[in-house]
Formats: C-alpha cells, sequence, structure tokens
C-alpha cells in the first residue's frame, strides 16, 4: 500500500488491486463539509474515471471511501493473467 497526504493535509489514501477492478481508499477527515466531499469525487470521477464503491460516515463525523475503476488490460495482458492467475506488473 502506498499512502500519501489528502484533504486539508490529514487523511490516507490507499491503492491497492484486484483482478478487473482497481480499488483506491481514503478517509477524509471529520472537518470536511459536505459539499469539500463531493467536489472531490466529482473530480476523481469526471477526471480519472473512479466511480464510487463504499462510503461509510462515522459517527464522529470522518468520512472512510473507497472508489473502483475497472482495470482496461491488452489481449495479451489477459490471457497472460488467465493463465497464470496473476496480475500482471
Amino acid at each position: 500500500m502506498r499512502g500519501r497526504d489528502h484533504a486539508k493535509g490529514r487523511g490516507y489514501v490507499a491503492d491497492f488491486t484486484g483482478p478487473d477492478w482497481e480499488f483506491r481508499e481514503f478517509q477524509l477527515p471529520r472537518g470536511t463539509t459536505r459539499q469539500e466531499a463531493r467536489r472531490l469525487l466529482t473530480d476523481l470521477a469526471e477526471h480519472d474515471h473512479w466511480e464510487l464503491d463504499r462510503l461509510r460516515l462515522w459517527p464522529d463525523g470522518r468520512r472512510r471511501i473507497r472508489l473502483r475503476r475497472r482495470v482496461m488490460r491488452s489481449r495479451n495482458e489477459a490471457a497472460q493473467s488467465a493463465v497464470f492467475g496473476v496480475a500482471p506488473a
């Protein structure tokens, strides 16, 4: 996992992949307004082709968000991962 600061420098971001989807998890701090969260998610959806997979609002106001996007592979990479059962690096 790769972490980096996000949302006013207090959140975290983790990137990991699955067989057909790429996922990105991050957490927004409790001080983040609904409009700021919406603007961030809209920008990620429009420019980077992410879609909302899961959002959890904690009682203290934190938001934990998981986004996903389809992994576009060439035929060679798809065939290689089907034969060997691993995703290409």
